[in-house]
């Protein structure tokens, strides 16, 4: 790809009609089909080559997941973005409003966001911790949650994992990522670190429901 020529790549997540890149350094591209704001230029405009998202200049990315119209991003320093589509309360923000340019989730700035994955209406986080978060659409208690309920959420609310189950995430680290916990099985690209389960699980979200 002729626009990212100089630019090393870290990740790609490639979505229905929409795609970001994820860099080395630590920058989003993205690019496709850009009607509800899932690019994160504060338009609507689609694009046919990739395009830095400004808005999170001077973010340094580790994790990125675009979704079936929007898109999450977390960042070195615990913070989770979202921006895009915002039907069934997808961006964690309290509403359904779509949002043209990244902005951080809120609810989520108690922890530390290390991972990101958004499914077609879904959205989940994980934690430096092991610890899942989702919103979006619940109609079939694809969220996880405790109460069972079937409800969308518009507020990230904590997955009920099994007793003694911390989620393993797989993420970007030019450096290699160290909890402030000391708990958190997260990869870099250097490889696995210590896991404190005796069993690991993965974690994704599919791109239809």
């Amino acid at each position: 790809i002729e626009a990212l020529r100089g630019a090393m790549a870290a990740a790609v997540s490639a979505a229905f009609q929409h795609s970001l890149v994820l860099t080395e350094a630590g920058e989003v591209y993205s690019f496709g089909y850009g009607y509800f704001g899932q690019l994160g230029h504060g338009d609507t405009l689609n694009l046919h080559t990739p395009k830095r998202v400004a808005a999170l200049q001077g973010v340094r990315a580790i994790s990125i997941s675009a979704g079936g119209a929007h898109s999450l991003v977390a960042e070195a320093g615990g913070g989770a973005y979202s921006f895009g589509f915002g039907v069934h309360g997808v961006l964690g923000r309290g509403s359904q409003e779509n949002i043209m340019t990244p902005k951080r989730i809120e609810a989520l700035r108690s922890i530390r966001a290390v991972a990101v994955s958004a499914g077609y209406d879904t959205s989940f986080m994980i934690s430096s911790d092991g610890q899942a978060f989702s919103c979006g659409y619940g109609a079939t208690c694809q969220l996880g949650h405790a109460s069972g309920t079937r409800d969308n959420q518009a507020i990230p609310q904590r997955v009920a994992l099994p007793l003694g189950v911390r989620v393993v995430a797989r993420v970007y680290e030019s450096q290699p990522f160290q909890s402030q916990w000391g708990q958190a099985d997260v990869f870099d690209r250097r490889g696995p670190k210590a896991a404190t389960a005796s069993r690991q699980y993965s974690h994704g979200c599919g791109g239809w429901r």
